[in-house]
């Protein structure tokens, strides 16, 4: 295989279209996931309060279920299986690795994503301006050949995924 058209390394996007209210226990559902993977997550948002309130609805959020998280700027970062960082906040100290990079709100994503093996974008279809950089991000996504995968949220709180199925790397 020449290099032009060997396949692409780097993450898939995946995409989680919110219908109903109730994002904090959908997404605490997802992280769940991604911590019973052992895989190690950052959480990224527009707004340092809404991520402080998203700090304290994950610990609220199932009691029954243990979700370890911090927001960045501790002091040990790195120890911590899932970092909550904001545009207007602290930068993470955490150099680890990490293996999933979720965006809410409409967040950016970091310059570099070769590092991670999952980007999720978790956006609700009452925010127009993350609604947007969502369907932005899926056709950059797209157009560089990347695996996407899209769910919405449908009328009893189900992921279903939509068209886009994954592509052969």
């Amino acid at each position: 295989m020449t290099e032009a058209n060997a396949p692409l390394t780097g993450p898939e996007y995946w995409f989680y279209h919110l219908e109903r209210e109730g994002h904090d226990l959908r997404l605490h559902d997802l992280l769940a996931l991604v911590v019973s993977r052992q895989w190690r997550a950052r959480v990224h948002g527009r707004e340092l309060a809404r991520m402080k309130a998203l700090d304290a609805a994950l610990w609220a959020a199932r009691p029954e279920s243990f979700l370890p998280h911090a927001l960045a700027d501790g002091a040990r970062d790195d120890l911590q299986p899932i970092l909550l960082s904001a545009e207007d906040g602290p930068a993470p100290k955490d150099q680890a690795r990490r293996d999933v990079f979720v965006s809410l709100h409409g967040a950016d994503l970091p310059q570099d994503v070769a590092g991670f093996q999952r980007i999720i974008l978790f956006f609700e279809a009452g925010n127009a301006e993350a609604l947007a950089a969502a369907r932005a991000q899926f056709r950059r996504a797209r157009d560089q050949g990347r695996r996407t995968r899209y769910f919405r949220e449908n009328e009893t709180g189900k992921w279903e995924e939509q068209g886009a199925k994954p592509q052969a790397g």
